[in-house]
């Protein structure tokens, strides 16, 4: 989690936008909590929870 952050908008879980699954796959797909989140000190936005690179 950032926390320089300030959540702005949250969109709830959400899957990987590039796993691109089996229909057996579905049930193990992964999600995340996927929020956006702004940073007062760098104007800058971004994911306040960052999806770990193994997935």
């Amino acid at each position: 989690m950032n926390k320089s952050l300030k959540s702005v908008i949250d969109f709830g879980r959400m899957p990987i936008a590039n796993a691109f699954l089996a229909p057996e796959e579905f049930a193990s797909e992964y999600f995340y909590d996927m929020v956006v989140g702004y940073d007062r000190a760098t104007d800058a936005i971004g994911l306040v929870n960052t999806v770990p690179p193994e997935k």
